[in-house]
């Protein structure tokens, strides 16, 4: 299944008293990008989370963070810094001796004290030694992964369809093209003849006319580049039907059909098939932007 590169999961769950929360933020990326952020103490855990990672993800670069806070999910993960209480506490009392005025520290000054409320420290150390530990944290981990994965096949899937129809598109106009060169030729025959009359004083010689009315034919040939264009379009729908990670393979053929385009445009002797070139580069322009965002 087609995946884009854009995507969030988070997933949670207790270990005894511990909190644990694993937050993936996925964003395009050529390659594999992996950014992990782990508790101190945990860093001997991050390459089993890349190795995880590797084999769910081919490309886009990823930030992973790790959370462990004490409580239940429900309670608050803040602390009071009673040491620092104290302190302050103590230091009121020092000045009352000198100044004699009561009621110095009032409460919300303790409060928005800096460092007064602090985060609940978690003892990782003491944790990462129960045997348990490690795979709770890999299987949040996994959890998460697999949002991220749901989340990056669904928006996968619409830019699939949008592929699709400007890929029908596409076509539509190659079609066009392909009904217009009939026209065209008969308009540059006529032409061809219109002038070789205006600037011989003789009669034209069906010989020559014929021998230039095939080089003319020759110039403007587009049936190769129409055939290679909708070639490149069944390649382009066996890989989105295939659904395998295969955005560098839809960039290398949006690259084509755009080659193909810019050939039919410069070839082109005739104000429809330009305009309907313009046509096909814009569609094949908007294909490439859609691209860019698949794995």
């Amino acid at each position: 299944m087609l995946q884009s590169m854009t995507g969030f999961g988070q997933a949670e769950a207790m270990f005894q008293d511990l909190r644990i929360v694993w937050r993936l933020k996925s964003v395009n990326h050529r390659y594999l990008d992996l950014a992990l952020r782990l508790p101190e103490g945990m860093e001997a855990l991050e390459a089993t989370a890349a190795a995880m990672l590797k084999g769910l993800f081919s490309r886009g670069h990823i930030d992973g963070y790790l959370s462990l806070g004490a409580g239940a999910a429900s309670e608050t993960p803040l602390d009071l810094n009673t040491s620092l209480l104290h302190d302050l506490l103590a230091l009121e009392q020092r000045l009352l001796e000198h100044v004699g005025t009561r009621g110095v520290m009032e409460m919300g000054t303790l409060m928005t004290w800096p460092g007064m409320i602090r985060e609940r420290r978690v003892d990782v150390t003491s944790k990462a030694r129960d045997e348990g530990f490690v795979p709770a944290v890999m299987e949040v981990l996994g959890r998460a992964a697999q949002t991220l994965k749901a989340v990056r096949e669904e928006e996968g899937r619409g830019t699939g369809a949008v592929l699709m129809q400007l890929l029908n598109e596409l076509r539509g106009y190659a079609a066009e093209v392909g009904q217009r060169i009939p026209e065209v030729r008969l308009l540059v025959q006529n032409r061809l003849r219109s002038r070789l009359e205006d600037w011989l004083t003789t009669r034209v010689d069906e010989n020559r006319f014929m021998q230039e009315l095939a080089v003319q034919y020759n110039r403007m040939d587009l049936s190769e580049e129409l055939d290679r264009l909708l070639m490149h379009c069944g390649e382009v729908v066996k890989v989105i039907e295939r659904g395998e990670p295969m955005g560098r393979r839809l960039d290398f053929l949006c690259q084509e059909l755009a080659r193909e385009a810019n050939t039919l445009c410069s070839k082109s002797q005739d104000g429809t098939l330009s305009r309907l070139g313009v046509e096909m580069k814009v569609n094949i322009e908007k294909m490439r932007e859609q691209v860019q965002n698949l794995e």
